[in-house]
């Protein structure tokens, strides 16, 4: 009798509870508009100055890609000046990446020396 029950139990929860979780989805990262500050392509860190003021310092694996004036290129078109929009993702373990950036514009503003 006792079988039974957790048996009954297990196939209940199981039922109540395996939809939720199979319909689960990943967050997908923090949304963020921005601005180039610098980049270092050898290590693959970005330097970005986001629309509110904050800094953030990201990397961006090999895979990942880049739109820019409608057709995909690698990040490594990426240079200081440019906005970009992308979803900041933030592991766990290890540091934070975008693998899906947007160029919006490029800065038309002259660099100062």
């Amino acid at each position: 009798m006792n079988a039974r029950i957790k048996i009954l139990i297990a196939a209940v929860s199981t039922l109540f509870l395996g939809p939720s979780v199979a319909n689960a989805k990943r967050p997908s990262g923090t949304p963020m508009n921005g601005v180039v500050q610098s980049v270092d392509h050898s290590t693959r860190q970005i330097v970005f100055l986001q629309d509110d003021g904050s800094q953030h310092r990201f990397s961006y694996p090999r895979w990942a890609t880049m739109t820019y004036r409608n057709t995909e290129v690698s990040p490594a078109a990426i240079k200081a000046g440019m906005r970009l929009r992308l979803n900041l993702r933030h592991p766990l373990f290890g540091d934070e990446f975008a693998t899906r950036i947007l160029c919006i514009s490029e800065d038309r503003q002259p660099q100062n020396p």
